[in-house]
């Protein structure tokens, strides 16, 4: 089967970040190739903006800085992943806690993921 490459930007957010992909079309009558999504543990960090997160976060360290308050957990050096889908559950309701729930609401997905890569970059206690 011959197909042609094509390469697409997509812009994401409003602060200069851009996703590139690359993608296949297959001839007519031909079923396309089979193409996924990145798992979030793969995607690449120039998709985040580490500054833009880290004004985000100002809030955050209040309870997740330097030493545990009240409870809240440490986010330093923690898998980009795993703070990001924490924060979606929170924002969803899925994962139930009020003041999280609402201060997650107040990101857009895109601002989560530059939140979540932030407290990833930095060095774990």
């Amino acid at each position: 089967m011959n197909a042609a490459l094509f390469v697409f930007c997509v812009v994401v957010g409003g602060f200069g970040a851009a996703r590139l992909g690359v993608g296949l079309f297959a001839p007519e009558g031909a079923a396309p190739p089979a193409l996924t999504a990145p798992e979030p543990e793969s995607e690449p960090e120039e998709l985040w903006d580490l500054e833009y997160g880290a004004w985000l976060a100002e809030s955050c360290l209040a309870c997740h800085g330097a030493a545990e308050t009240q409870g809240a957990p440490r986010l330093a050096g923690r898998p980009a992943a795993e703070l990001r889908a924490a924060l979606e559950a929170y924002a969803s309701g899925a994962r139930p806690h009020d003041q999280m729930g609402a201060l997650a609401r107040s990101l857009t997905p895109e601002e989560r993921g530059h939140v979540a890569a932030w407290f990833a970059a930095q060095p774990a206690p």
